[in-house]
């Protein structure tokens, strides 16, 4: 009858369960507050919201970046004219997309040097080599800066009224070009799969 009995956890079982859950608590500790809030976000945009995708490359956090500061870009616009008493004038479409401008370096600067330092620095290495969250926020980090792109690109070159002819300047087109060039750069990090480190460098 004792060989049917059930074998009581030993102490060496209960050390190693409280160590397995000491080292979860612990790397769940070690990812900043900041960063782990980004990771919700990335993760929440991407099970509540339809999929975008192009090419078959994931562009649902982009997308949803874009229209978030299309919004605000909306907001600010609206508070500077009824508000602030700014006139209709392409100079207040100019203050508007520089504000748009310093709250999307204001929202990314910090994890993004949280992101950079968080791991080692190997620019050669894969995005897979890297923890499962850490992968998640340099996605979220890449996608939001080429929404800010795509909103700025379209709503203050495309849409939004270039002076009485309504034509582009040259300094326009290379800010366009500029644009353009850097949603390509990103864009190509993620479907490669490395060169993150390059392209946050560079955004930060």
């Amino acid at each position: 009858m004792s060989e049917l009995r059930r074998r009581k956890p030993s102490n060496g079982d209960a050390t190693i369960s409280h160590d397995t859950k000491n080292d979860t608590q612990k790397k769940h500790e070690s990812i900043p507050s900041i960063l782990r809030a980004w990771v919700s976000i990335f993760n929440l945009v991407s099970q509540k919201v339809p999929r975008v995708r192009i090419f078959g490359l994931d562009f649902t956090f982009a997308v949803a970046s874009a229209l978030f500061l299309a919004t605000y870009r909306g907001i600010a616009y609206l508070t500077m004219i009824h508000i602030l008493g700014w006139p209709v004038h392409l100079r207040t479409t100019e203050a508007v997309s520089s504000v748009v401008g310093m709250t999307h370096s204001i929202l990314l600067l910090t994890p993004l040097f949280l992101a950079l330092i968080s791991q080692p620095y190997r620019p050669s290495s894969k995005l897979t080599d890297h923890p499962q969250w850490y992968q998640s926020i340099v996605s979220a980090l890449l996608q939001f800066t080429t929404g800010y792109m795509m909103q700025d690109m379209i709503l203050t070159y495309f849409v939004c009224q270039r002076g009485e002819t309504n034509i582009l300047t040259k300094s326009d087109y290379l800010i366009v070009g500029h644009h353009l060039a850097t949603t390509a750069y990103m864009t190509s990090c993620r479907v490669v799969g490395a060169g993150h480190l390059g392209a946050m460098i560079l955004m930060y």
